[in-house]
């Protein structure tokens, strides 16, 4: 009974650091064995290093194409 719980809390681990890695733009795979292998010193590391420079970017750009649907384009002045 003991290993099922070991098993389940392992799982959350992996889930956390895959799920944590992909919203930082890094490695999916690498992070979920990181997380295999250190728990929740995975997403202490994965909060420390951050956003990598292409997804701060990309964050950036979706954040400009949100504002432009967002905002409604002015109408020209039709002349009389």
């Amino acid at each position: 009974m003991e290993w099922l719980l070991v098993i389940l809390i392992l799982g959350v681990w992996i889930a956390l650091s895959c799920k944590m890695a992909e919203t930082r733009g890094r490695d999916k795979a690498t992070w979920g064995v990181v997380g295999f292998l250190i728990g929740p010193f995975a997403l202490i590391l994965l909060a420390i290093l951050g956003k990598t420079e292409q997804q701060k970017m990309l964050d950036k750009a979706n954040l400009v194409e949100l504002i432009k649907m967002t905002v409604p384009a002015e109408q020209p002045e039709e002349a009389a």
